[in-house]
């Protein structure tokens, strides 16, 4: 981004030099370090701003609020799609420091929109304008900006009723023909972006089938879907629960179906539209959401949900994830001290810099965003999530996060180009977690590189990188777990994919995984009291069927001008489309056998799965892909 360039400001900082003697050469250190980072380009107020940590607000959520009437043009761009803002208002969750019916109410006073609390946490849609009046409210403990992807994905290589696939990649076709199931009985709840909030503005054309269309032409139940809520209309929405609900209703063409959104309301919303879609029925619930904010080592609120449900005899499905092994994580080792002085020598930020090498040193991890790309990274250490944790207990040390360019500089913030560049909330005793958003609006590709600094507290043990973004770390790629956050449940049933054309049925065996399913194996450090244990959880519990027909949503070709199956119908890829397929095979089972439990069901689609990747489990496809038939004639 050439825009970095050129704010020649008269304001003149110094930086002081820290420990150089371990460098392994220059461009390993920032350029803070080696005394050659002017700050003047930043601006006296954006310097404050930076290394200011009395605020209640994150990072990203302070920068906004300086600046909330330039923010609000983020809403109707490519920026949108990036951080949760449209329409002048952004999605938060925030943590209260005592009733959270209180911060409630004060919250929908300064205009919050779908708010609700779940436990400590209230979340919705705030008003930009309102955020630096929130930040002061005496009922606030913490706020942080609330993002969320769905798993759907789109590959690169390789309107009358539509049938998945999947049905028969899975052998559901076999279970229902043999055992004269159909799902009958049986309320599956889908929680996604929208139902029937197509936002064309957004995709460049209206759907390809509208909800009236799939109910007559067969691709939904006759009786429709019943919607407790759903996205706001052109809100950004792209219908992917519709699309989950027609690979339902293909498994278990008797089954009820019910939908609601797990976006509008932050993580609090999602919490409780699962509690709600269970309060009004559904014996199996499945959604393909991941909240960027779900604690890793550690559940979370939403896992806190699922389980809740579970207890009540919920069989619960969620897909896995499509972030394969893409995150980092390693053992905290010093890089060093990181040192800004103003003019007067004055120290404006002080911490210890992370060594991201594993001999010597180098405290920068490199990375390349493309044009038109971006990074949306989140740090995270192995301590409790006050948000989540039932006594309160919080992180006990303050980790920040710094984006600095080629040449070690630490990148201006500027919320009107999505630069924010400097994750330095004040983490002791709220949540152990630093997030960085850098939009390249360029032409070339940028290389960036990532500084993590402790600045107060214990050093933690863990530390790990996950970014949601297109940038691509070009260095320090330690192949971690992603499967994290309430896709690594106790209770419920992380789903893998596998493509329908690669599984036997089609001619393949055994089936091939899906590259992009988030693998497994995140490691559970402590309890909803923050104190320590160890667990190792098997997610995903096994692989379904993904890439089969919808009438509307997905692709018929890849990129490089292949069709998909050579119809014209759009094919649903990604671990959001295998875990319907999950679901839906769980409601034949509890059709054939109406006293089993969800641990039950969940086994018997577990130990009858066929092996794909090793004989038995492994943390890519679980136990293998589900085969419906032989669950059911497990438990007859």
């Amino acid at each position: 981004m050439k825009k970095y360039l050129g704010l020649g400001l008269t304001l003149s900082l110094l930086v002081a030099c820290g420990n150089t003697a371990q460098q392994a050469e220059l461009n390993d250190v920032p350029s803070a370090v080696t005394g050659k980072q002017d700050l003047s380009v930043m601006g006296l107020s954006s310097v404050q701003s930076v290394f200011d940590k009395s605020s209640k607000l994150d990072s990203i959520l302070k920068l906004l609020s300086e600046r909330p009437l330039q923010a609000q043009a983020l809403s109707s761009s490519l920026m949108s799609k990036i951080v949760p803002i449209s329409r002048g208002y952004v999605t938060v969750d925030s943590v209260a420091s005592g009733n959270p019916a209180a911060l409630l109410s004060r919250l929908q006073a300064l205009g919050l929109k779908n708010g609700s609390a779940y436990e400590r946490m209230v979340s919705g849609r705030l008003p930009l304008s309102a955020l630096s009046q929130a930040g002061q409210l005496s009922e606030l403990s913490f706020m942080r900006i609330s993002g969320a992807t769905t798993n759907a994905a789109f590959p690169l290589t390789g309107a009358t009723g539509v049938l998945s696939q999947g049905d028969f990649a899975q052998r559901s076709d076999v279970a229902r023909a043999t055992y004269g199931v159909d799902g009958r009985g049986v309320k599956i709840g889908v929680i996604s972006d929208s139902f029937d909030a197509w936002d064309a503005s957004a995709e460049g054309s209206p759907p390809l089938t509208t909800v009236a269309q799939d109910i007559r032409n067969g691709d939904l139940p006759a009786n429709g879907v019943q919607v407790l809520e759903d996205q706001a209309q052109n809100d950004g929405g792209t219908d992917e629960g519709r699309g989950m609900a027609q690979i339902v209703h293909d498994v278990a063409p008797g089954s009820d179906i019910a939908f609601a959104t797990g976006f509008s309301g932050g993580e609090a919303g999602f919490a409780n539209n699962i509690r709600r879609l269970a309060d009004v029925g559904s014996r199996v619930i499945v959604d393909d959401l991941s909240y960027f904010a779900e604690p890793a080592y550690s559940d979370g609120l939403i896992t806190q949900a699922v389980d809740k449900v579970t207890s009540q005899g919920v069989a619960y499905f969620t897909s896995a994830g499509n972030a394969a092994s893409n995150a980092y994580e390693t053992r905290w080792k010093s890089g060093g001290p990181l040192i800004y002085r103003d003019a007067s020598g004055k120290v404006l930020y002080q911490g210890e810099m992370l060594n991201f090498a594993s001999s010597g040193v180098d405290t920068m991890r490199k990375m390349v965003v493309p044009p038109g790309g971006y990074t949306n990274t989140y740090v995270e250490w192995d301590q409790p999530f006050a948000s989540a944790t039932q006594n309160g207990r919080g992180s006990r040390s303050d980790l920040d996060v710094f984006v600095m360019d080629a040449n070690g500089n630490l990148l201006p913030p500027d919320s009107n180009l999505l630069i924010l560049t400097a994750g330095t909330s004040n983490n002791i005793g709220r949540d152990p977690l630093e997030t960085v958003i850098v939009l390249n609006l360029g032409e070339t590709p940028q290389v960036l590189n990532l500084v993590v600094t402790r600045s107060a507290g214990p050093t933690p043990t863990r530390v790990r990188i996950q970014d949601y973004g297109t940038a691509t770390a070009l260095e320090y790629n330690t192949g971690a777990p992603t499967a994290k956050g309430h896709a690594n449940s106790r209770s419920g049933a992380g789903v893998g994919a596998s493509r329908f054309g690669r599984t036997p049925v089609f001619g393949v065996n055994p089936a091939l995984p899906e590259s992009f399913t988030s693998l497994g194996g995140v490691p559970i450090l402590f309890d909803l009291n923050g104190n320590s244990v160890s667990q190792r959880r098997d997610q995903p519990r096994f692989s379904a069927p993904d890439g089969a027909n919808t009438s509307f949503f997905g692709q018929v070709s890849f990129s490089d001008g292949g069709l998909v199956d050579g119809d014209q119908y759009p094919n649903f890829f990604g671990t959001s489309a295998a875990a319907p397929h999950a679901a839906a095979a769980a409601a034949l089972i509890r059709q054939a056998r109406p006293d089993l439990g969800p641990a039950e069901v969940i086994a018997a689609l577990s130990k009858t799965a066929a092996d794909m990747n090793t004989f038995g489990y492994d943390f890519k496809t679980g136990t293998g892909l589900i085969q419906v038939d032989k669950a059911i004639q497990s438990v007859k």
